[in-house]
């Protein structure tokens, strides 16, 4: 991206998260992302006068410095300008033009982060699928399993949950489920990939289905509303963020909610811009070139073509 506003071109490749894939799984999709971004260009990859990563996971120095050394060894940009973060702050960047507010993602996991018009930040959540994820995907996919298992046994009610379940793991009966979690390790991805199950019958009235997206999209407002009370803010600007968050109305609409009831003057707002902008901002940020009011401009019309 231009310090005025216009996109070259953008690149995708696999898992930005380095705990999910390590630093030479890492390496080597953002040095894919970064050719394909080139590429989209029709030159050849060069260095940029800066750039910012927000990555998933990244919350500690070491993880930070890890993610610097792979930007420094691909050359994407001198190492003074150069800076890493989590991907909630390029959310937030992205989703409020670079003002103040609160951003929640709700994708594969979930996590929240705010920041006042003073500069002092929270953050709450993020801290992986043992110990939170409330509201994520792999929440959603994990309550759906239990649901199941427990109507297996009489234990819970029963749920068009588990016919498609069953299909979508590929097993012939409950009791082999052990095996694949035991064995064959049923991974974080696995799991999340079964959320829009459970989306798509509490849209058709299960209510097994509706009790568990109610219960998830209760727990990640509770993260909401923890931030909000941490920055100070009670009528604060909310954009939602991932896959989740923008999947349709079966689960946006009970979040909303939610998290109304524990902000009754909270805004939700759409995002004015996707992560991937707001992390090119902060990269202008950098250089002392923030977008001015005709870049932010140039951006929202760019998102608006697309």
């Amino acid at each position: 991206m231009t310090s005025d506003g216009a996109v070259l071109g953008i690149g995708t490749a696999g898992s930005g998260n380095l705990h999910d894939v390590g630093p030479e799984g890492l390496r080597e999709n953002v040095g894919a992302a970064h050719a394909a971004a080139w590429s989209a260009v029709g030159r050849e990859p060069e260095r940029a006068d800066a750039a910012f990563f927000g990555m998933a996971s990244v919350v500690t120095p070491s993880d930070r410095a890890t993610v610097k050394s792979i930007g420094q060894s691909l050359e994407l940009a001198p190492a003074e300008a150069m800076e890493v973060d989590h991907d909630l702050r390029i959310a937030l960047a992205g989703g409020l033009g670079g003002g103040a507010g609160i951003v929640f993602i709700a994708g594969t996991g979930s996590s929240c982060f705010g920041r006042n018009a003073a500069g002092e930040t929270w953050m709450a959540g993020g801290w992986g699928s043992f110990l939170s994820d409330e509201g994520s995907a792999f929440d959603l996919g994990r309550r759906g399993l239990i649901a199941c298992v427990r109507a297996h046994d009489g234990r819970g009610s029963r749920t068009v949950l588990s016919d498609v379940y069953r299909t979508k793991l590929g097993i012939a009966e409950w009791r082999e489920l052990l095996y694949r979690i035991d064995a064959d390790g049923l991974r974080r991805a696995e799991v999340a990939a079964l959320a829009p199950l459970v989306t798509e019958a509490a849209a058709h009235g299960d209510a097994v289905a509706v009790d568990i997206v109610q219960a998830a999209t209760d727990a990640l407002s509770e993260a909401v509303e923890t931030v909000a009370r941490k920055i100070g803010e009670r009528a604060p600007k909310i954009v939602p963020s991932g896959g989740l968050a923008h999947s349709g109305p079966a689960y946006r609409a009970p979040l909303e909610r939610a998290v109304l009831r524990r902000i009754p003057y909270a805004q939700i707002v759409d995002p004015t811009l996707p992560p991937v902008l707001g992390a090119a901002c902060l990269a202008l940020e950098l250089v002392d070139a923030a977008p001015d009011a005709a870049a932010m401009s140039a951006l929202r019309g760019y998102v608006d073509r697309r």
